[in-house]
């Protein structure tokens, strides 16, 4: 349905992304966010599930290090590899990055666009 809050083009984004209403929570969490934390000029640190993967250690320090804490007993081993790609279809995936490509504020986009996998990630999803 119509509505004076949310324009055309994305209503009907809307319509082609299953569960589309945790994409925009998601997209509105992340500007506010970002908007609050420069706003209050807070100390920030951007962590990315993938960082994990790609260098467990250096991540685990660099976020300790920036909470100021120490390392205290064992730290559980991390097991990378979960993916949802295979959840949505291809059209899903595409109109699900054009709607936070379109709800994201520029800085916010700079952080996700990481996500925009591009023609051919979109196309071959692992």
């Amino acid at each position: 349905s119509k509505s004076r809050f949310i324009n055309e083009e994305v209503l009907e984004l809307f319509k082609k992304i299953p569960c589309h209403g945790d994409f925009f929570r998601y997209i509105q969490w992340h500007n506010f966010a970002v908007a609050t934390t420069a706003k209050l000029d807070l100390p920030t640190y951007i962590l990315h599930y993938e960082n994990y993967a790609s260098d467990f250690d250096l991540t685990k320090t660099q976020l300790m290090d920036f909470l100021e804490l120490d390392i205290v007993g064992e730290v559980p081993e991390f097991i990378p590899g979960k993916s949802y790609r295979n959840y949505f279809t291809k059209e899903q995936r595409e109109a699900a990055l054009e709607l936070m490509r379109k709800l994201s504020n520029p800085e916010t986009w700079q952080l996700l666009d990481r996500y925009d996998y591009n023609a051919e990630e979109l196309r071959n999803p692992k």
